[in-house]
């Protein structure tokens, strides 16, 4: 693990590897936590009610209180007139309490109207928030409990009946628990908890207004080239496209990997050159502004976004749609058109990451993946390295320091990072897009580092544009990739890195532009 981490300054690897795996520890494979909640207008009736699933991020809507007890009584309490913002009503066994908050809704048309929202919280609930916050100095089970009886409002004698020990125990409990999260007492602890508790409201917010949070940054960090499409499958899932280019260029449908604005931010007058409008899905995990509170989703989200894909070329009617791979989503575009060959007519593989090794090269990114995979096929470990380093990546000389090792060996993606080429500068926009892509990476990585490459060379047509100086993946592993497939070609861009589509912009997408006019002719 020390050497997934050796990308980070020398100083904080310790830290790191000690904090990951203190997050392990805490992973629960069996039993799930659902956080149950439902809006209420100004006269107290229901409006809507959700149970959000805290491993998976699903959202089983309930459209009406008596589909489930727990919201059943949390409406019983508003329209007796027991509720109120910031009440909190414990049930009856004590093993849950109800939060009410106050919520505002408006839109473009019409003045903020007040709702009042309930939350039901248990002690499953409650740990996951609080390790959220508190990896490093996270309490014991006992002293987490002691904490949640306190928020909602059991007196300590009842605690401690109900947990069959001595009140002195759930005073000791207290007052260790307040020292760990550096509080004054009792009190102070009571506030800063209910105070992280609002998370939930977050939690609970529905795909609609989730998908703000894209839309935010794709106009702050992309600037004017790209813009957001938001649209429903056919399955139900709401799809977030980013699409760049002119409207009646030809259709090039994107699998992005982890820096996709190396890909897309300034791309638009090399596009409109070469008569391309790039339609890029964003995949499940990414630019997501909801926490990550457990390492151990239930679903494969590369498995997920191939599904969504499928959907995504049905419902845009795109056969034989040209499929565009970008660094390691050039590894999921080629095992995509392995097992869909008749959804892909043409494939470009642009900046392939293989994730390869090279111990001979002893480089940050042969220690960075040769890490990954002696540590196993864990998905809760690679979701805990990635959430670690999120941690860092805010710090902005801390994320130089990352992104520099990464990519020193290639003059031309220093270059572009900094924003010398068409790109924006990285450090204004990847430390958000890391911190809210968490799942998104970690599955990548996870994905990736086991499968391996399709076993046999595809038999759909194939463009790789590759720089000569990738410092991730070798130009020579790409011909070796190349050699067997017989409707596969490599063009070289001299001097480019990982980052060609930001360095040499006018050189890959003339590359790309003449291999798909040629074969649409």
């Amino acid at each position: 693990m020390a050497r997934v981490f050796s990308i980070l300054p020398e100083d904080r690897i310790e830290q790191a590897v000690n904090v990951t795996l203190q997050r392990l520890k805490t992973v629960e494979t069996r039993a799930k936590s659902s956080l149950k909640w439902a809006d209420f207008d100004e006269n107290g009736r229901f409006v809507r009610g959700g149970i959000t699933e805290l491993s998976d991020y699903k959202v089983q809507m309930v459209s009406k209180p008596e589909d489930d007890p727990d919201l059943q009584d949390m409406a019983d309490h508003v329209a007796d007139g027991f509720a109120e913002p910031g009440r909190v009503i414990c049930n009856e066994d004590c093993s849950q309490f109800t939060l009410f908050l106050p919520d505002r809704v408006s839109t473009p048309h019409s003045a903020p109207v007040p709702r009042l929202r309930g939350f039901i919280i248990d002690f499953s609930v409650f740990k996951k928030i609080h390790l959220t916050f508190h990896s490093e100095n996270r309490l014991t089970d006992a002293e987490t409990l002691v904490a949640f009886q306190l928020l909602a409002g059991i007196s300590l004698h009842h605690a401690a009946s109900l947990d069959s020990v001595k009140v002195e125990t759930k005073r000791a409990q207290i007052k260790t628990a307040a020292a760990k999260m550096q509080c004054t007492g009792q009190l102070d602890l009571v506030r800063l908890l209910m105070g992280q508790l609002s998370i939930i409201s977050v939690i609970a917010d529905d795909e609609t207004r989730h998908a703000s949070f894209a839309e935010a940054f794709i106009a702050e960090k992309m600037g004017n080239d790209a813009r957001l499409v938001v649209e429903r499958l056919s399955n139900g899932q709401i799809l977030r496209c980013i699409e760049v280019g002119p409207a009646d260029g030809q259709p090039v449908v994107v699998l992005h990997g982890m820096m996709f604005g190396m890909l897309l931010s300034g791309a638009s007058p090399y596009l409109k050159a070469g008569g391309l409008r790039l339609l890029m899905p964003l995949r499940r995990g990414y630019l997501d502004a909801r926490p990550m509170l457990d390492l151990t989703a239930g679903d494969n989200l590369v498995e997920e976004s191939f599904s969504d894909l499928s959907l995504f070329l049905e419902r845009r009617n795109l056969k034989d749609a040209t499929l565009l791979g970008h660094s390691l989503g050039a590894v999921l575009a080629m095992h995509y058109a392995a097992r869909f060959p008749g959804h892909v007519g043409k494939l470009v593989l642009l900046c392939a990451n293989t994730a390869g090794t090279d111990d001979e090269r002893d480089s940050y990114t042969d220690m960075l993946y040769g890490g990954y995979k002696s540590l196993g096929e864990a998905n809760s470990l690679s979701r805990a390295i990635t959430l670690e380093f999120s941690r860092h990546y805010p710090d902005e000389q801390t994320a130089k320091t990352i992104l520099d090792r990464m990519f020193n060996a290639s003059k031309a993606d220093l270059s572009a990072m900094a924003g010398h080429g068409t790109a924006a500068a990285v450090h204004s926009w990847f430390p958000s897009l890391y911190r809210s892509s968490v799942a998104g990476i970690s599955d990548d990585y996870d994905f990736v580092m086991k499968e391996l490459l399709p076993a046999s060379p595809l038999e759909t047509d194939c463009l790789f544009v590759h720089g000569s100086d990738d410092p991730l993946t070798p130009v020579s592993t790409i011909e070796s990739l190349v050699k067997p497939w017989q409707n596969a070609r490599l063009t070289t861009i001299q001097g480019a890195g990982h980052f060609a589509t930001a360095s040499h912009s006018h050189e890959v997408w003339r590359e790309v532009a003449s291999y798909l006019h040629c074969a649409s002719g």
